[in-house]
């Protein structure tokens, strides 16, 4: 592991992994299933370059549910998201879409 941006490890060498599935930290989030995160734009950029997309899981308190994060247009939103509270939240998404691309998320229900 190397030390990238913050002091944050990541692998350095080694073969590439495909995930299936992501999990991403919340420190919020909101109804249309975007998140926010830590400050680094680490899981947006990564997610971006993904082919086939993953399946997206936040994961956070339910606390932390905002009306709106107001996402950027490299914002990328989860397919589910996970908390403390109630059952967990699932996202209709195009799988390729982020913020710019309007109406691409709408809690299902």
């Amino acid at each position: 592991m190397a030390r990238g941006l913050w002091k944050i490890p990541y692998p350095a060498d080694g073969p590439e992994v495909q995930p299936g599935i992501v999990i991403a930290p919340l420190v919020g989030f909101d109804r249309q299933g975007f998140r926010l995160g830590y400050g680094g734009g680490f899981f947006d950029r990564t997610l971006a370059r993904l082919a086939p997309r993953p399946l997206v899981i936040g994961l956070g308190y339910a606390s932390s549910a905002l009306d709106t994060i107001f996402p950027q247009p490299h914002d990328i939103g989860m397919d589910w998201i996970v908390t403390d509270e109630g059952p967990p939240q699932r996202f209709l998404r195009d799988r390729h879409a982020t913020s710019a691309d309007a109406g691409v998320s709408r809690p299902l229900t």
